[in-house]
């Protein structure tokens, strides 16, 4: 199991929340972020490592966009 910290921010559809969990891997967040509105935002953090970005689609059809980081891993 990983950690995990999902970062969402106060973006006029939600409010800022900070959300942590394990997971046997980054896929877990798409679990614990389900009830969230559309068009919500979210960063994926392991540690001081940003995984990637997420957003939720705006039509509400429940898919998330995911942008991994360009960071080095």
């Amino acid at each position: 199991m990983h950690s995990y910290r999902l970062k969402l921010a106060d973006d006029g559809i939600g409010i800022e929340k900070f959300i942590e969990f394990d997971g046997m891997d980054a896929s877990s967040a798409l679990s614990v972020l389900n009830n969230e509105m559309a068009g919500r935002r979210a960063e994926l953090w392991t540690g001081e490592r940003l995984v990637c970005t997420l957003e939720r689609d705006g039509d509400g059809t429940g898919f998330w966009c995911i942008n991994p980081s360009l960071a080095r891993r």
